[in-house]
């Protein structure tokens, strides 16, 4: 039986899921919000260190530079300012990461839904290759190990220089009564209809 050709894997064009605007643009936001995060938790280091008496480590001059590129004078209170941040964290940006987080999954599960619905019957034909190679082979090994035995019962002795005993033993892995054999192989591809 001549089989089906399949496609080389290689060659099927799957698109990396980042290319997908909508889970682009929710991973941006997701990077925003943890370098926000990120800058909040050095604000909060930054006031405990003034809390124990630690000077700035920069002068007048470099601090005024970031105010003028837009940067921010620190709270005078240093534990208002922990709280602040920890504020930050646990009411706005921890929760927000989280759902954020929730939206992207589900966005991703969507969208693999999608992927692989598209790609399923490539990889169906290749599952009922294998199911069908996997069958001949046990057919053909079946008859080999038929004649040694025929041979036997007759009371010959099988010349393994001319009838080598060279069943592959990874074959009785998938023989029909291995727990993983053909027959749970078949089973899986007619429980998700691909036979």
């Amino acid at each position: 039986m001549k089989q089906r050709r399949l496609p080389d894997p290689d060659a099927l064009i799957i698109k990396p899921i980042g290319e997908d605007p909508a889970y682009a643009a929710l991973l941006a936001e997701m990077v925003a919000l943890e370098k926000r995060l990120a800058e909040s938790d050095a604000r909060r280091q930054r006031a405990i260190a003034r809390r124990r008496g630690a000077k700035p480590a920069r002068g007048a001059i470099e601090m005024a530079r970031d105010l003028v590129r837009g940067g921010a004078v620190a709270g005078i209170d240093p534990d208002a300012e922990i709280e602040a941040c920890d504020r930050e964290r646990y009411e706005i940006l921890g929760p927000a990461i989280r759902e954020l987080a929730s939206r992207i999954e589900d966005l991703r599960g969507d969208l693999s839904l999608a992927e692989c619905r598209r790609l399923r019957e490539h990889y169906a034909a290749a599952l009922r290759q294998s199911l069908q190679a996997i069958e001949d082979l046990l057919a053909t090994l079946q008859v080999a190990t038929g004649i040694r035995a025929r041979l036997m019962a007759a009371g010959y002795q099988p010349l393994s220089g001319v009838l080598p005993d060279a069943c592959p033993p990874a074959v009785i892995a998938l023989s029909e009564n291995a727990p993983f054999g053909v027959a749970w192989f078949r089973r899986r591809l007619e429980e998700n209809g691909i036979v």
